[in-house]
């Protein structure tokens, strides 16, 4: 709405795309110390397009599989020869979500329930997942919550939540991320948005429904 030139962010370049990745991937120690690792890891970077939130997923997949062949097979993967057009979700994404243990995948894809940039508090979602039963109760019998804060935490440094910027007791998840949820999930969740349910659609396959309170709810979305 005025004459201030526009600035247009590029992608990251291939040094600073490796960077990021590195920091994710290596936990902060100097990627030197992991020589098999550094030109496997520079070939998977070139193959994130600069995409940051592509970097910082796969390096936090790959934080915790510190081994060569693993390293090569993320690299190998048939899902960077989808093209975005056909899941219309970045490959990097996928593979990040295709390689999370089965239980973190089950709350991953819960969060589906949750519109863009919905603001969410860590101790709510887990209150969540324990009512969903989704959480594996310890063979110990340790405690539920404790235990929903370690899935919340592998959950974010794989970048799946991120903080907010907004209200620092919160975390949001990126759109990108929000997309993959709902691809994942497909119709078992229906989520009402807008005065009509927005695209909401209930079929046989459909086991959640989620309505989030907007300022001038109408009765017309159920």
């Amino acid at each position: 709405m005025s004459n201030i030139l526009t600035y247009r962010l590029n992608v990251l370049s291939d040094d600073d795309c490796w960077k990021l990745f590195a920091k994710h991937a290596f936990d902060g120690s100097s990627p030197t110390k992991h020589p098999d690792l550094m030109a496997i890891g520079e070939a998977i970077v070139k193959r994130c397009g600069g995409l940051p939130l592509a970097a910082k997923a796969l390096g936090g997949l790959l934080r915790c599989k510190p081994d060569a062949d693993e390293w090569n097979k993320i690299l190998h993967r048939n899902f960077w020869d989808i093209p975005n057009d056909v899941i219309n979700i970045l490959p990097a994404l996928t593979l990040s979500y295709h390689y999370l243990p089965f239980h973190l995948k089950r709350c991953f894809a819960y969060c589906s329930i949750f519109p863009k940039d919905y603001e969410f508090k860590k101790e709510k979602l887990i209150q969540l997942w324990m009512a969903e039963g989704l959480l594996e109760l310890p063979k110990d019998n340790g405690d539920l919550e404790e235990l929903g804060t370690e899935y919340f935490k592998d959950l974010r440094l794989r970048s799946f939540f991120q903080q907010s910027k907004g209200m620092k007791s919160c975390f949001v998840m990126h759109d990108l991320i929000s997309d993959l949820a709902k691809s994942v999930t497909g119709e078992f969740i229906c989520i009402l948005e807008g005065s009509g349910g927005g695209s909401c659609v209930i079929t046989e396959k459909t086991r959640h429904m989620s309505n989030m309170q907007e300022r001038y709810d109408v009765r017309q979305k159920f």
